[in-house]
This record gives structure tokens, sequence and C-alpha cells, in this order.
């Protein structure tokens, strides 16, 4: 069965005004896993969004969640249940936390803040999307 990777890790610097500082070279990444540095995008989420609802055959996905209410909505594809993670460092031990989404393993990103949150991609081959929807009680 495919699983999410999921990794903790500790910002770059958080300087004393409260601004979060994540270089490239902190993010974890699962092993065998090079990014293009051409794919990588920053997404903004408005308050109650959510995108995704697919599985790739070939990318890999790293999320990096920015924002109180972001979510990482994983789907098992034997039994179709899907499995929230928080994104929140706040949510996570004040940690923050990179998601590996591999090939075949249905996701959808979704903000349920009454503000916006920002998502962080990292991939390793231009997108090719399969659609699928993910059915999960909101």
């Amino acid at each position: 069965m495919k699983q999410v990777w999921i990794q903790k890790f500790n910002p770059t610097f958080i300087r004393a005004d409260g601004i979060v500082v994540i270089s490239d070279e902190t993010i974890p990444l699962p092993v065998g896993f090079r990014p293009d540095s051409r794919l990588r995008s920053t997404s903004i989420f408005p308050s109650h969004t959510r995108a995704g609802d697919h599985y790739h055959q070939k990318r890999t996905e790293v999320f990096v969640g920015l924002g109180a209410g972001m979510q990482l909505l994983i789907e098992n594809p034997d039994d179709n249940q899907v499995k929230k993670y928080w994104m929140d460092p706040s949510k996570n031990e004040g940690m923050w936390v990179a998601f590996g989404v591999e090939p075949g393993l249905p996701h959808a990103v979704i903000n349920v803040s009454e503000t916006e949150g920002v998502l962080l991609e990292l991939a390793n081959v231009a997108l090719e999307k399969v659609d699928h929807r993910i059915e999960v009680d909101e």
C-alpha cells in the first residue's frame, strides 16, 4: 500500500519579529527524490478552498503548508478511506512538516481556516494529472 511520507523539520530561522524563513536546503526530502527547480510552486489558498483531488502516474510531490488551517488529505487507494494531516506547526508540536506524496496516491489540500494559507510544492517531473475526486465529509 502506498503511504504518505512525513518528516518534521525546523525552519532555517525565525526572526525576532516572527517572520519565518524556510530555505530549500532546510526542507527534508524522501530518499531518492530529486526536485526539479523549475517545478517549484507556491499557491495561495483563500479561506475554505480546496485543490488537488487527484493522483499522478509518474510525479512525486513534496508539500509544506503555511497557514493555520492547511490540511493534506490522502486517500488510501485500496479502501478509499481518507486521512487528514494538519500542515500547521501549531498542530504538530511546533514543528514544520514536509509531506511526500508518491505516484498513484490520491491527494488534496484544503484550507479550513478563516484566513489565507500558502502551499509550497516541490515536484520531480512535469504535471500530468489524472482526475479523481476524493470523497470526504468536510
